[in-house]
């Protein structure tokens, strides 16, 4: 879903400014709590499912994934991507053979 307004920030005020660090978690708990999304909303939740839920989910590229969230791809695919464990058996067995 996109925020109301329209800036090149992804979490932006309604003149389009970047949300400042202090006022971050506050302006993300807010707009999470209007869009009826309950459980954790603190910034690596909201990161990681939108990484895994959105991009991921719309083959976007692992760089461009990073570049969005603003990390290097190592870093994403470390800490924001999912590691599904069917994925790894069946990779090894893939190796394996």
């Amino acid at each position: 879903m996109q925020l109301p307004g329209e800036s090149v920030y992804l979490f932006h005020d309604a003149d389009g400014n970047m949300i400042k660090k202090d006022g971050y978690e506050q302006y993300l708990r807010r707009h999470v709590q209007k869009l009826g999304i309950t459980g954790k909303t603190n910034n690596h939740a909201i990161r990681k499912g939108f990484n895994s839920n959105i991009l991921i989910a719309r083959g976007v590229p692992a760089n461009e994934r990073a570049a969005i969230l603003g990390h290097t791809t190592r870093t994403n695919e470390r800490n924001y991507s999912p590691r599904k464990k069917d994925s790894l058996n069946r990779l090894r067995d893939t190796l394996s053979r």
